[in-house]
Parts: C-alpha cells; structure tokens; sequence
C-alpha cells in the first residue's frame, strides 16, 4: 500500500519512561531519510517527547500503560501483580490497530516493546534487546512460563530488531543471546545523541540522571543527596519531573535540568565530573554513544537492571552501587574508581545495520 508515492509507517514507543521514546528517535530520522512517511503513536507524554523533535508529523494517541513500582516490593513482584492490566492495554492496542491502518494508511508498523502492534494485515517489526528473561533462579518456573509467553508474542512479529551491536562482548549480553531466529536483526545502538561528548572544564560535581517509573525515581534521588561526599558543591540533576528535596547540606547547589533537550542534556553531562544513573537499556545506550560511564543503581529487584549493570561492570568499566548501599563512603570510593575509567566505549562500532535493515523493510513493504 504506497500513497503519493510515499510509505507510510507508524512507529510506537512504549510508555514506560521516557527511554523508549527517545531511542526510536534515530529510527525516524533514517524513515525520513529514506523518504518515508512517519506517523508517530503512543501516550500522551510519548508524544510530547517525540514533537519536541518531530512537530510536523502526525499523532496517533495510545492507551498508557501506567506500570508503577512499589516502595516496598521488588520492581520484578510489582510488575507481575499489574499483568492483567498489561494484559488489556495489549488487547487494545490489537483492537486499536485495526482501526489505526485503514485511518492513517498505514503500510508498516514499528513497535518498541508495544506487544499488541502487529498485524491487521500489514507488515510488523518489533524493537526490543530481551529476547531472554532475567527471572531469578528461585523463581524458575515462573521463568519458563513467562519466557514462552515473551517468545509466544515475539513470534507473531514479522522482524524483530534488537538496538545492539553484533560484536562480543555485546551490550546486552545474554539478554539477547540466541541461537538461531530468522526474524532477528541487530541494528545497532539507538541514541538520540549522536557524537561523544568534548570533555569540558567541569562546571558541576555530579550529574544525577532519574529515570524509570514512580516513585523509585524520587527515591534514588533523595538516597544520593543525604549521602554526598563533603567534596561535592555542584550537583546538576535530569529528569522528567521536580522532587522535594530533604535533608540536604546547605552548601550544595542543586541545578534542575527538567525535561532537557538534547543539547542541554549532553552538555549537562559533559560539564559533570561524573555521572550517577539508573541502568536502563535507553540510558545504557547513550552513554555509550556520548562515551561517558557513569555510577550505575539499579532499581531495586529489577532484574534486568541488575543484570546489565552487573554485565557494564565488568566489561565497560561502570561500577556499581545497590541503592540499600548508598553512603558517603561508598559514593567516595566508587567516583575515584571512575575517574580512571572514561572512555570504555570508543573502540565499539556503535552504528552498525539500522539505516540497512530499514531499506530493506520498505523494499518488503
């Protein structure tokens, strides 16, 4: 189905923070380039994100998911309990489609981890690196239950691109480890930035990126400011919202970055000693794009936070801090071990099929 001369083909970020949005962000760009037409689908804050970059492209709105961690269960625990609700928002999004195509003419659709945006008789491609699941060994057979779900699903996409490189080690190490899978292709990192970042005379002691679902956010944030070495003055923080801040040292300079563009968040972060951040696969991939590694605390009992922290660890030169650590001490001993690490990721080829893979689904389209 071709108008005007023109392919149409809807791309869909899932809603669960900001780091799906910002990661199709290179994907548009390349349908642009090779002459297609994006229309762009999600939530409300999805398409926010995405208009800061693209306003003239038309919207399609989408059910949120609203997945919320807890407080006091693990990230894994508080997903699980909110399955039915993911369970309809998938439904929907199938019934939606139906309607969405024959709309919007739609000749393709690319979904980042939206799981019911396939179909409705036209090509589909779905954007995820967890073809594995991260289930903690006590929880084995809930693992496997829900890893022939996840494969169930995956298998009703045409394509499946994973945002890694095919090299080892990879970035997404045993998350995307497959033995054969025809569907699957490696496009390389999705980064909204797209140079490294020129070091700069530091303007700020610590860059604090907050990402992920309520209220873990505010939680790390609050952890990392009553903990801050006496050394630190200067503290420039990213993030979508505004917290309350308690129990601060009055000679610490807070500098709220809220919803910066991309100029604004890499020159934030090359102006900052070193960097503290979730482990987020969207956050991942920028750092490794900007060059820059960075403190990384997973949210507590996510476990694919866990693991790809643990993985940039040992071979990207990350470190880590449980965020039932956070202490001055720890925070002291894991800066100096960063100071004699930038740069892991230059020798990586970051770049690797995207602008390929997308050529080839169009000439399919």
């Amino acid at each position: 189905m071709i108008h005007n001369g023109f392919k149409r083909v809807l791309v869909a970020p899932l809603d669960w923070g900001a780091g799906h949005a910002t990661r199709c962000i290179p994907v548009i760009k390349e349908l642009l380039a090779q002459n297609a037409i994006p229309v762009l689908a999600g939530s409300k804050s999805v398409l926010a994100r995405l208009n800061v970059d693209f306003p003239e492209l038309e919207q399609v709105h989408l059910p949120d998911l609203e997945i919320k961690y807890s407080k006091i269960l693990p990230a894994w625990l508080a997903v699980l309990l909110q399955a039915s609700q993911i369970k309809k928002v998938i439904n929907k999004e199938k019934y939606l489609l139906k309607g969405i195509v024959p709309q919007h003419k739609i000749d393709a659709v690319i979904s980042d981890n939206r799981y019911g945006l396939r179909g409705s008789g036209v090509p589909s491609v779905i954007i995820t690196h967890q073809l594995n699941l991260p289930i903690p060994k006590s929880l084995k057979l809930l693992g496997f239950v829900a890893q022939h779900y996840v494969n169930k699903m995956l298998n009703k996409f045409d394509e499946i691109w994973v945002p890694d490189i095919s090299q080892t080690p990879n970035l997404s190490g045993k998350l995307s480890q497959i033995k054969t899978r025809k569907k699957v292709h490696f496009i390389g990192v999705l980064s909204r930035f797209e140079n490294e970042l020129t070091q700069t005379q530091f303007k700020y002691d610590v860059a604090i990126i907050l990402s992920g679902p309520a209220p873990q956010p505010e939680i790390m944030l609050q952890s990392i400011l009553q903990n801050l070495p006496a050394t630190v003055k200067q503290v420039v923080i990213l993030s979508g919202n505004k917290y309350p801040i308690v129990k601060i040292r009055e000679d610490v300079i807070i500098h709220w970055k809220i919803n910066a563009n991309d100029n604004e968040f890499s020159s934030s972060l090359a102006a900052a000693e070193f960097i503290i951040a979730r482990s987020g696969y969207s956050t991942l991939m920028d750092l490794v794009q900007l060059n820059r590694n960075a403190l990384l605390i997973p949210t507590p009992g996510q476990t694919e936070q866990i693991y790809l922290a643990r993985h940039f660890e040992e071979h990207f030169g990350c470190v880590v801090m449980d965020q039932k650590h956070t202490s001055n001490r720890n925070i002291i001993i894991k800066s100096e071990i960063l100071k004699s690490k930038t740069g892991s990721f230059s020798y990586l080829n970051l770049n690797e099929n995207l602008k390929i893979t997308i050529k080839e689904m169009m000439k399919k389209i």
